[in-house]
């Protein structure tokens, strides 16, 4: 039976909703009905609207009513599926009353309708604080940062506190639910919520405040005139910290998932952080990292149910984003930077966001990444980057590969990448010598130097499995590498080896007793058979090693020029004959006997460069000056890879090699003498 007909036209867009409503909410048309007999409205001849956004236990709407003289008045009315709504209406008749001046700019609701079960607020145009890119986002941030000072600053209580221990409950029952939905991901997640627990318990004493509970920058509208914070549904007691880390962790998620540029989104943290920090400086930095890592742990499962197609790629992100927060607690003050502590995702990704608009230009964008390292033993860190891009607006994406190197020290990444750039401008690998990489770029704050990736198998197992004449393509590219027209400050001589070599003798002497003559006789004996500085210097490669040399379909890759030099040929020969000595003594039987791997790189060598009688001779020299350097390095260098079980193999190998001593230089004096 129907009721009594309505005195106004009703028109309404449900088909705008994007996700099926729960049979339990009430129908867009009756919503309709309801603003449009609220009481002490005027009596309206039409009402119309369309639905804004749509849950299973919710939905939002714009509505117009129009009077019979033509004006129209616009509400936000949001409607609910449960009694939440009433409990947010006594909240805000609660705020007002305690903030009669509403310092805090908040959106307060004018209506609730019970048999509608819907909230209703003055319609307002504008653009959320996440929709404003330009130069007015910095100052607006830092005015949300005041006003949601202002809000923690009302003395109301709404509630019994929420305190860090619940929190971290609700978010172990969280992750429970997605790694039952998700297993494969338990790598990720458990580290992550044992971080959790041990992070809780190093907190700072707490005073509670009235907090907004959801902050994120889709909860503030710009008017163009007023910045308003809008929807109170989370609105309770605890920390206040945890609005800043829950808007900060927010802001981090839109830049790792490639909503806005990671730089953008860590200089607005900046703002927003910095501002409220001196508004409120009696709350805890190291509380505002918990509760950004929390956030960023939560949002795990945000990604898997919005994004699961993308979820393989950005999972990993955000937990990186959530482990970075987290060590922060433990740090002196609970922060070091802006967003921040030492650099966590965000950070790198702003780098490779740099390096990618240096490549392709200011439109191109980051749609994910992903890090894997490559080396676990040298000097500096070397990862591998999978970067998936997005070069134009409406494009496919495409994935570039690049490798990823972290410099300290002195280095001078600079010169390095201008060595590199002038071998390809000379076009080494098309002259017969080894694939170099190309660069990409240099970020100078984090001291990266980005190239591509080059594909390759390694050196070593090539040589093992024959694959090819590896020993013969190796020694023809560094034939050809050794005639680059490079110009370098400085030069590489035996003299000097040798002298490095006298100053860590007695050292090793001290250590080694027993082999303490034999030591002292073979320094001096490669001090009288230092060959003389070669009438014309060659470019060398400087730290040729089996980890340098990459093994693709019958060529050469090479990597890494951080001590390329001027010099004899020698020297990169007999330096990387030392080390394929080492695996060979290492393992044996992996690889050919070491003499007859150096007659078939030199033999190789003298074919395709200038006649040179005395190359194996000085060859041999290099490579035991080598084998002797590397046994102090083994020795006393406890810096690089400081776990216990590898020092002590480090040792064994030292003392193995002095053990090996004899039988190479008896070696090495046949090939001399001929």
């Amino acid at each position: 039976m129907q009721g009594p007909p309505l005195p106004f036209a009703i028109s309404c867009e449900p088909r705008l909703c994007p996700r099926e409503q729960g049979d339990h909410l009430p129908r867009p048309v009756e919503i309709l009905e309801a603003v449009g007999s609220m009481p002490g409205s005027p009596r309206p001849t039409w009402v119309g609207g369309r639905v804004l956004r749509a849950h299973v236990d919710r939905f939002a709407m714009r509505i117009v009513v129009r009077s019979s003289h033509g004006e129209e008045r616009a509400y936000a009315v949001k409607v609910y599926g449960d009694d939440l709504g009433s409990q947010v209406w006594g909240r805000c008749r609660m705020l007002l009353e305690r903030d009669p001046e509403n310092r805090g700019g908040l959106c307060l609701p004018i209506q609730y309708l019970p048999r509608a079960r819907a909230l209703v607020y003055p319609w307002m145009d504008g653009d959320s604080l996440n929709q404003i890119t330009d130069g007015r986002k910095p100052e607006l941030l830092r005015q949300a940062a005041r006003q949601v000072a202002d809000l923690h600053r009302i003395p109301m209580f709404p509630g019994p506190p929420i305190t860090s221990q619940m929190i971290v409950e609700s978010t172990g029952e969280q992750c429970a639910v997605l790694l039952g939905r998700f297993p494969a991901i338990a790598s990720i997640v458990e580290p992550l919520m044992e971080a959790l627990r041990e992070a809780a318990a190093r907190l700072d004493p707490v005073t509670p405040a009235l907090v907004h509970g959801d902050l994120a920058g889709g909860h503030f509208l710009w008017t163009g005139t007023r910045l308003l914070v809008i929807d109170f549904d989370t609105l309770c007691f605890s920390d206040p910290a945890y609005d800043i880390g829950h808007f900060l962790a927010q802001l981090e998620r839109r830049g790792l998932t490639g909503k806005v540029n990671a730089g953008d989104a860590i200089q607005w943290s900046s703002c927003f952080r910095d501002a409220y920090l001196a508004a409120m400086p009696e709350v805890s930095p190291r509380n505002v990292s918990f509760y950004r890592g929390v956030t960023l742990l939560r949002k795990i499962s945000t990604i898997y149910r919005r994004e699961p197609e993308r979820a393989a790629w950005l999972a990993p992100l955000i937990a990186s984003g959530a482990r970075a927060a987290l060590k922060e607690v433990a740090a002196p003050g609970g922060r070091a930077s802006a967003m921040t502590g030492e650099a966590g995702p965000i950070d790198m990704q702003a780098a490779l966001e740099t390096a990618l608009c240096e490549v392709h230009g200011p439109e191109a964008r980051i749609a994910a990444w992903a890090e894997e390292p490559l080396s676990r033993h040298g000097k500096h860190r070397v990862v591998r980057f999978d970067v998936r891009t997005v070069i134009t607006e409406g494009s496919p994406e495409v994935v570039h590969r690049w490798v990823g190197k972290f410099y300290r020290g002195d280095e001078d990444p600079r010169s390095i990448a201008a060595i590199v750039k002038a071998l390809a401008e000379w076009e080494i690998a098309r002259r017969g010598g080894p694939i170099v990489p190309r660069i990409v770029a240099y970020h100078a704050p984090r001291r990266l130097m980005l190239s591509e990736y080059e594909a390759g198998g390694s050196l070593v197992s090539a040589i093992a499995h024959y694959d090819g004449p590896v020993l013969p393509a190796v020694a023809r590219a560094l034939a050809i590498l050794h005639t680059a027209p490079i110009a370098l400050p400085g030069a590489t001589s035996a003299a000097a080896l040798v002298d490095d070599l006298r100053g860590g003798t007695e050292k090793l002497c001290a250590r080694f007793p027993r082999e303490a003559a034999r030591l002292r006789r073979l320094v001096a004996k490669q001090g009288r058979g230092a060959p003389p500085v070669p009438p014309s210097l060659s470019f060398l490669h400087g730290d040729l090693a089996p980890a340098q040399l990459l093994w693709r379909d019958g060529t050469v890759v090479l990597v890494d020029f951080d001590r390329c030099t001027r010099g004899d040929p020698a020297f990169d020969l007999g330096t990387l004959l030392a080390q394929l000595r080492r695996v060979a003594l290492r393992k044996p039987g992996k690889l050919p006997h070491p003499a007859a791997m150096r007659a078939e790189m030199v033999d190789a060598y003298q074919r395709c460069s200038r006649p040179d009688p005395g190359l194996a001779g000085r060859v041999a020299w290099y490579e035991l000056t080598a084998l002797l350097r590397k046994i102090h390095t083994l020795t006393f260098d406890t810096t690089r890879r400081p776990d216990s079980e590898v020092l002590a193999k480090r040792q064994a190998e030292a003392v193995h090699l002095l053990q090996c001593l004899d039988t190479i230089e008896n070696e090495f004096d046949s090939i001399r003498s001929c």
